[in-house]
């Protein structure tokens, strides 16, 4: 703070800055100091003159003088009475109606700034959600994060919720639902954003409310999506090699102070899928082939699943609850057992194909293959006379 006495010539004063490499007249009236580690930014400078206890604004400004040295161009005031100059850098009011004793102060990278120190004030500012919400009697430890511009930092609790999901999905099948994240304070979440992703398969259609990002989301309020998933695989008998789907809700916030509940992920949710099936066997005979040995409910055995009869059916043919299907092969040629695979909510269809195994033919002869038969016969014949009578 500079204190002009009556008369003096506000022209004759200089500041000259260290280190400083260049100097730059910022909007707002604000001074750009250009050092070896950066910028810096000192605010439009302040001035008053005082009568009978009141303040009297004066117009004030920088005046560059060089690259490391300003001086202030004063506006219209009383050259009777003193000038008072301050050119504030920054400052704001930190703690409670108790003592308060700061003991250092720290810059981050991105400019926040940090005051640690003693308290024994009951209403320190900023306290919900920290380590220690309340005054544990006498002077505690505090350590409090500002803005670069000084302003308390808010803090917001994004979390996750857990998606609504189907018990099972069906090869290549689609469904709408919902997913959401909440902000549990104590602050406003600020840029809040709640999205969802899935281990396989494809998500699409997401709409949220309010939309996001959300540039400021009340503590307590919730962002709520809606969305369309398409399982992977297609229906009807083919093989879908994923077995699950995992589905994974994820929230966020520029102030976000607990990444421990950003995501709320699913279980694995099965996949049903019934593969078709084929056999070769005796034309005519009665066969059970197990049906489940070849079909999987989430990459494993269908255990609780329910197998039915489609509508393509041999005669006399059965598909029990289990998967087992019972048959006649037909006498030549094949037929189609069509069969259905349920597991809670979704089903998948495939088939059943049979073979009847073909006769193996029976040996015939032509005309000279008889009369060589003959003459092979009589000759074993006379042979075997001659073994009698001699």
């Amino acid at each position: 703070m500079l204190v002009l006495h009556p008369g003096a010539d506000a022209s004759q004063v200089q500041v000259a800055l260290s280190g400083a490499n260049g100097l730059e007249l910022a909007a707002g009236g604000a001074l750009k100091v250009r050092t070896g580690l950066g910028e810096v930014e000192l605010t439009r400078p302040v001035a008053w003159q005082e009568l009978d206890g009141q303040r009297r604004p004066v117009a004030v400004a920088y005046r560059l003088l060089g690259e490391d040295r300003y001086g202030f161009a004063l506006g219209a005031h009383d050259p009777r009475l003193a000038v008072v100059i301050d050119p504030i850098l920054q400052s704001t009011y930190l703690g409670g109606s108790g003592s308060d004793d700061d003991r250092a102060l720290a810059l981050s990278s991105t400019g926040e700034v940090y005051v640690t120190g003693y308290t024994a004030s009951t209403n320190f500012p900023g306290t919900t959600g920290g380590a220690q919400a309340t005054n544990a009697g006498g002077r505690d430890a505090f350590v409090a994060r500002l803005s670069a511009g000084l302003a308390a930092t808010l803090v917001a609790d994004m979390s996750a919720n857990t998606p609504a999901v189907p018990p099972s999905l069906d090869p290549g099948g689609s469904f709408t639902s919902n997913f959401s994240c909440t902000n549990s304070g104590p602050d406003p979440a600020s840029n809040a954003s709640c999205g969802l992703s899935a281990s396989a398969g494809t998500v699409s259609g997401v709409s949220c409310t309010p939309s996001v990002p959300v540039g400021s989301l009340p503590s307590g309020s919730s962002i709520t999506c809606s969305y369309t998933f398409t399982a992977p695989g297609t229906a009807g008998g083919g093989d879908t090699p994923e077995t699950g789907v995992t589905f994974t809700v994820t929230a966020s916030a520029d102030n976000d102070s607990n990444a421990a509940n950003d995501t709320a992920a699913s279980s694995a949710i099965p996949i049903v899928d019934a593969l078709d099936d084929s056999g070769t066997y005796p034309a005519g005979s009665g066969q059970t082939v197990d049906l489940a040995a070849n079909d999987q409910v989430g990459g494993g055995p269908p255990s609780g699943a329910t197998y039915t009869m489609g509508s393509a059916r041999r005669a006399g043919a059965s598909v029990s609850a289990a998967g087992v299907a019972s048959f006649t092969v037909p006498a030549s040629g094949s037929c189609t057992i069509a069969y259905q695979l349920c597991y809670l909510q979704v089903c998948d269809t495939a088939t059943l194909t049979v073979t009847a195994q073909a006769a193996e033919p029976i040996p015939t002869l032509n005309e000279s293959g008889f009369l060589l038969l003959t003459l092979v016969l009589a000759g074993a014949g006379v042979l075997l006379l001659r073994r009698l009578w001699a």
